[in-house]
């Protein structure tokens, strides 16, 4: 199980610290946000805990950036990435809920476009392991839900229905998205798999031809040169005396 995860960790790892910037940039919005709307309280925890997640992230997921085709499958290892990918989509999806609740358009816009960016972003590092997409997108899902049974004004709750229904479009569109690059990945990965295979085998196939290429080589040369060597002396007339033994 573990080994699994590891192996899924390397892609993943790459791939979100690539969404480095894009998380930043999100976290200077919101608390932007916050502090347009009068919550300076809010802003300023809100960027210690975005930088304190962002921290976390960049510690435990370290050791499988910079893995090669051996990635460490220890629990040790493993597991408080895992903690790291949990956390991080926590205090996003949060962010997002705490937007919603206060109320202001720019703010609800705000968060729910966190909340889808969130899990595409999650569609795209987390292609290779269905645990791991779930472990991300989870708390994005879990707020997007409670967005619904909490609308943050009564024009809200007049269109409950339709936002559920919103919602549950959103989520079967984000697993169908993450169920296409799934497959899309496991087929590139089988094929790398493949080619590896034969070349190896042809690796082989040309060290065993070139092995019998130097026994062949050898056991013609020593004939070989005799024949040259006789025939060299006969070309120059270099006979020794004839005697009884010769």
């Amino acid at each position: 199980m573990f080994a699994s995860l590891a192996a899924d960790l390397v892609l993943s790892a790459r791939e979100r610290v690539r969404q480095t910037l894009v998380r930043t940039l999100l976290a200077l919005l919101v608390a932007w946000s916050l502090h347009r709307s009068g919550h300076d309280g809010l802003a300023a925890g809100w960027i210690g805990l975005s930088a304190a997640v962002q921290a976390l992230e960049f510690v435990a997921m370290r050791p499988f950036r910079r893995a090669g085709p051996e990635a460490p499958s220890t629990p040790a290892a493993v597991i408080p990435a895992l903690i790291a990918v949990v956390c991080m989509s926590g205090a996003y999806a949060g962010a997002a809920a705490t937007l919603w609740r206060i109320g202001s358009p720019a703010l609800i816009t705000v968060g729910v476009l966190s909340l889808c960016g969130g899990l595409l972003n999650n569609v795209a590092s987390g292609r290779g392991s269905r645990t791991l997409f779930l472990l991300g997108a989870g708390p994005y899902l879990a707020a997007l839900a409670a967005l619904t049974v909490l609308p943050a004004s009564q024009a809200a709750r007049d269109h409950l229905p339709l936002m559920i229904l919103a919602v549950l479009l959103f989520a079967l569109g984000v697993f169908s998205a993450w169920n296409r690059t799934h497959k899309a990945q496991k087929a590139e990965s089988a094929a790398l798999l493949q080619a590896q295979t034969r070349l190896e085998q042809a690796e082989a196939a040309m060290a065993d031809r070139a092995a019998m290429a130097a026994v062949v080589s050898h056991e013609l040369r020593t004939p070989v040169s005799a024949i040259l060597a006789g025939a060299h002396v006969i070309r120059h007339g270099d006979r020794p005396d004839q005697t009884p033994e010769t």
